[in-house]
Formats: C-alpha cells, structure tokens, sequence
C-alpha cells in the first residue's frame, strides 16, 4: 500500500462541516433541559448588596454563599506552583473585578424565561475605584509576579553600533470564534456528565473534580465539536456552576452565552507593554537584548504565569547569539483577564522584538532579511533564503499622490512543546470486524485537522486506507488522560501515542500506550508582506503574504497550508483590527475582526525536512504562523511612510496620527 504520511488527504470530518450535519453545542437540543443564565456586574469593580429577581418560570436564584466557595484557577494547564499560586477565582463573588463577572446563577425552565429573568434582575451596588490600565495598576501596587534574569547586558549595549530604544504596546484581543461557549451538565448517581466544547475535557475533569469535591472517576467530559478555539476553551467557565446546580437540581441544565457575554465572561489575549533595547553591531549582528515587559493580566490569574513565563524566553530562540535580559511584571487590572491564545505570549514579545530588528536594520542600512540570515539558526536562514527568492524581495516602495505601498519580514520560533515531564500523550488502537480500526487517543481536534493526521499514522502503520480508521476521542470515560489540544502539541504528541499504539496493536497488545517529549523541538517562519497605505484616511491594506515555514516533515500538506492560511489571517487581525479596550466591547463590529476582503491569497510553502525527534519526522505548525504577521506589517508600513509603528492595532486613526506626526 503507498504510503499516507506526507500526502495530501481528505479531512476525516469535512464531509459533515461541508453539508451541515456537523453539529455544535449550540445546535443540539433537549427537551426538559433546565435553563442557567448568569447574573453579572455592570461595573468593573463592585460589590453586590442586594439582588432581586421577580420573573415567571423561575426555578432557583443562587448567590455566591450558596455555591461552593473556594478559590481556583480557571486555566486548563498541567498544574504547577505558579498556577496555584494564582488560584484567585471562585464559581460567583459578592465583589466583582471586571465588568461580566458571575454574581448570580438563573435556573429557570426554559430558555426565554432564564434570559427575561436576568434582564429583569433588580440589583443594588456599591462602586468602588477600579484599575483600568497598567499603569493604574503599578501605581495602585496590583503586581500579580515579578520575575527577572538573564545576561549582563550593558556593555554589548555600550559597545553596539546601534541601539534602539523604543517602548511597544500590544493591545488585549478576542479569539472572536464562530461559536459562544455553551456547556450542559447531567447529574449521574455518583457524580456528573458534563457536554462542552472545551479543548481540553481531561484538565476540565481534574478541575471541576477539584471545584466541586468530587471523585474524578465520578466526573464524565465530553468534548462536543467547537465553533473555533484558538485557546479560547482552554479555560473552565461555567461547567462547574451548572454541575454543581444539575446535582443540586437532581436534573440536566445547559448554558450557552449570547455574543456579548462572550466577550464580557471569556478571555482575551494578555495586552503587554515592553521597554526594548536592541543593540546591533555593524555588520548587523544582534548582540544585546533587554526587554522590560509589564503583562496585563486582567482581574483574575488564569494563565498569566505560563503566558509570562513564554514572553520571558521568546527573544532569546529568534536570537540566540546575543547577551539577554529579561524583568517581568504581571499586573491586575479591573478588565477582562487574559487567557491561552493562539501565539501565547510569544506573538506579543514577537511584535515588539521583531519590530525593533527593522528599525536597527534601517538604521543600519542594511537590508532586512540580510541582517535576519546573518543572525537565524540555519533552519530559519533556510525559510528566509527561500522567502527571498519566490517573493522577489527587495521590493522597491511605490508613492503615488494617494497610497503608499512598503515591504516588510519577521521571522518566528515556536516551541513544539514545553519540555515538561506533563507534556505526554496516550492512545490506544482496537481492530474492528470490518476489517478497519479504531483510535482511541487522548488528543483532540480543535479544527485544526489533527485528528486527519492521526488516522494517517494508524493507517500507515497498519497498512489500511486513512479511510478505515475511526478516531474517537475527547471524552473521559473512553479515551485516556492527555493535556488536549494546546501548544501545537496534538500533531507531535498525538501522532507519536498513535504510532505507538498501532505499532503495539499489530504485536498483539491493546493496553494504552504513552509517548512522551524528550525535548521541544522549534518550528521556524519567515513571513513577507506587502501593504498599501491610504494617506487620506490611514487605512492599511495587506495586498500580498508568503509564509515559508519549516516544521519538519509535513504530513499533510493541504492541512498544514490551512493552518499557516488560517493564522495569517488571525495575524492580520491582530495587527490592523483587533482590540479589546478596557471599558469592553460586546458586539463583533466594535471588537474588530478580518474578513475575506482583508486577507489576500497567502502563498505557503514548506522546508519540509524530517526532524529525528519527531514522528515522522514532523513537528507542531498550530501557533506559529500568526506569531510573525503584526511585526511584518509594522515594518512594511514603515517601508512605505518612513515612519515605524511600536503599537498594535494599526487601525486607521493610529495610522493617521502617524502619517500627521511625519508630515503625510
């Protein structure tokens, strides 16, 4: 049989998302289900004094001293003391830190009476001051963590040709996905049976176990196909509250979130705010870095840890021969706290260390890409020696009365995994009677396609059409314990399991097996764009992208150009539209995001050679293709105006306002 690793498949479920039949959450229906809705703050700090609520159907109003009361952290992550150490929040609080935050639960019968209900919902408050910015929250001494190390920095600085010194702002951003969050408890004898379109049903388990004090054997997850993740599920909301209320109703209750409260109960990508010095040597060479970085974590802890921890060690793997320094503060603000996001954390410092590359190479006057080859590991210099060829750069900038249009590069280095001992993967293979098989595999797909890759290694293993391999996963009482689908893990990780597992199967045994990371391979990038700037009104347009990425071996081709297509767009996003300010939005058009109309035809092409510590050679491609895109739109417009942005998003006021300040 010819090999399917390497080969260009049809997705295992595209066949239900093309006709339809493909069903989220929000789309199932069951009668009797009770209905739970969300009272929550108006303010971004407050504390509740009194709650009325007076509506037909009904069934049970409960307040924080109702609910269990202990505090957690909501982050679906392998537990650590950092974590722990940022256990801050609880299922409803008397005292609310942002506005959106739970301080009621709604059981009522029906779907239509639940949300007339909480709309009805008569509630006295007392306000008090809240920190809205970073720096309020310095200035008030709402310090999350501090953290700091690295090189001696100062002489390489003394002695560099050029320095620059520039301080970059990352706005906090939505995931926007397709679908809101929604989960639905069943009460069971012993415990409980949660529905949810989480990305990681085991460390939802753990944690609802954990919340609620219960056996985890007595808790059931089923992972239901998401509406888009992007990290977004990586955090619990509501499951525990509506576990906790089907047990106390001894009945099924499900939640789903409107748009606006999606905006207002989720997460966000972490704002960041980065003192850079970036000193270069004549010929180009990086030799000093210092980044001082304040990470707005929002009103509560979530993943601020690992997320900080991932912006700490970003700039030294883009450029591993200069001397680094690092401080760090992670502070609270009264905002929407930050979550897992596609990128996490390394698209941030991305931005602003790939920014101050152009603006040393202009300097310089050394060209872009040259002075990046002369400092990349020789995988990176390999995407960029290619990007340089099929995009034909240098590109000359074109000025015309009206638009200005520029060129611009920046690379991207991103872990595979963490290295940690949590980072493992289970699965398991059973031969079925018609001759297919069955894997049964921790891992999930999140709409990446992962799970297409996993039936290709089980087929390639057992000599089967891809065709013939069922994948059942994302639920707890059937498939073994796995972290989920985080840190572009579930290609690497999840295809080593199934390797193993169809490997062991065909020697005769069915017990699970496990496959762990030695160590955390990088995938590289190297991101070409080209922009044109409207000087009358500051809108940027991003006519032409090619991403050259080496992630080892690709395993298949036409899932791997869908995800690099799918985080360019998610890059442009961030770049020019995104923006989730501190007062909150609740509507998509005031949040921002890209449409078909923003994104042009991103041209992909793949190093594509076998990596010895990965399977088959192939490594994780999820996360970083958005990391690159903001740093290379910053350097194109400077490219077209002369002038270099050090914020993001560039939306058409920023830009007006920097094309005023250069006499445009």
């Amino acid at each position: 049989m010819p090999e399917v690793v390497g080969r260009a498949v049809r997705r295992v479920d595209i066949a239900d998302k093309v006709t339809g039949r493909q069903r989220f959450l929000t789309d199932r229906s069951w009668p009797g289900d009770v209905w739970a809705r969300v009272v929550r703050s108006p303010h971004p700090k407050a504390k509740l004094i009194e709650l009325k609520i007076d509506a037909p159907g009904v069934l049970g109003v409960f307040l924080p001293e109702d609910v269990p009361a202990g505090r957690f952290n909501p982050a679906l992550a392998p537990d650590t003391p950092q974590l722990r150490a940022a256990s801050d929040k609880k299922l409803l609080t008397r005292v609310a830190q942002h506005v959106g935050d739970g301080v009621a639960l709604v059981l009522a019968e029906d779907a239509v009476s639940a949300e007339r209900a909480v709309a009805a919902a008569e509630a006295s408050w007392e306000v008090r001051e809240a920190l809205m910015t970073i720096d309020a929250a310095l200035a008030g001494g709402a310090v999350l963590g501090r953290m700091g190390f690295g090189d001696d920095v100062e002489r390489p600085l003394r002695e560099a040709a050029v320095v620059v010194d520039e301080r970059f702002e990352v706005a906090g951003a939505h995931h926007v996905c397709l679908e809101t969050h929604s989960c639905r408890a069943v009460p069971t004898p012993h415990g409980v049976e949660i529905w949810s379109n989480t990305q990681s049903p085991g460390e939802l388990r753990h944690l609802v176990a954990l919340v609620l004090s219960l056996a985890e054997a007595d808790v059931r997850v089923r992972k239901v196909d998401e509406g888009g993740g992007f990290g977004l599920r990586q955090d619990m909301y509501e499951e525990a509250l509506v576990a906790w209320a089907a047990r106390e109703l001894g009945r099924p209750v499900r939640l789903i979130y409107d748009r606006a409260e999606e905006f207002r109960a989720t997460r966000r990508r972490h704002g960041m705010r980065a003192d850079v010095k970036l000193g270069a040597d004549a010929t180009g060479l990086v030799t000093a870095l210092d980044v001082r970085a304040v990470v707005d974590s929002g009103a509560y802890g979530s993943h601020a840890p690992y997320v900080a921890n991932a912006i700490a060690l970003a700039g030294r793997t883009m450029y591993p021969r200069a001397a680094h320094h690092f401080s760090g503060e992670v502070v609270r603000t009264n905002t929407l706290p930050g979550g897992a996001y596609r990128g996490y954390g390394v698209a941030q410092l991305g931005f602003a260390v790939e920014t101050a590359v152009t603006g040393a190479a202009r300097r310089l006057g050394i060209d872009q890409v040259e002075l990046r080859c002369r400092n990349a590991h020789p995988r990176l210099r390999e995407c960029l020696e290619r990007g340089r060829e099929a995009f034909g750069w240098p590109r000359r900038a074109e000025r015309s009365a009206d638009v200005l249009r520029g060129h611009g590069v920046a690379i991207a280095v991103k872990s595979t995994v963490t290295g940690e001992d949590s980072e493992f993967s289970q699965a398991r293979v059973e031969f079925r009677k018609d001759g297919g098989a069955t894997l049964i595999t921790g891992t999930c797909d999140s709409g990446t396609g992962s799970s297409t890759v996993l039936a290709q290694v089980v087929a390639q293993e057992l000599g089967i059409p891809v065709e013939a391999v069922r994948v059942v996963e994302g639920d707890t009482a059937v498939t073994p314990a796995d972290v989920g689908s985080a840190a572009q893990r579930s290609v690497f990780l999840g295809a080593g399991a199934a390797r193993k597992a169809a490997r062991a199967v065909r020697a005769g045994f069915r017990d699970p097996v496990v496959f762990r990371a030695d160590r955390a391979p990088a995938s590289y990038c190297a991101c070409f764009v080209g922009v044109a700037v409207d000087l009358a009104i500051g809108t940027v347009t991003v006519e032409d992208c090619l991403m050259v990425t080496d992630c080892g071996r690709v395993l298949n081709p036409a899932g791997a150009a869908g995800q690099v297509q799918g985080g360019v767009a998610q890059g442009i996003g961030l770049a020019l539209v995104d923006h989730c300010p501190p007062e909150g939005v609740t509507t998509i058009h005031a949040h921002g995001v890209p449409t078909s109309l923003d994104v042009p035809d991103v041209q992909a092409l793949f190093v594509d050679r076998p990596v010895d510590a990965a399977p088959y050679g192939g490594l994780g491609l999820g996360e970083l293709p958005i990391v690159p895109v903001p740093a290379a739109v910053a350097g194109a417009i400077a490219d077209a105006t002369g002038v270099l942005p050090t914020s993001i998003p560039l939306r058409p006021d920023v830009v007006w306002g920097l094309l005023a300040g250069a006499g445009r």
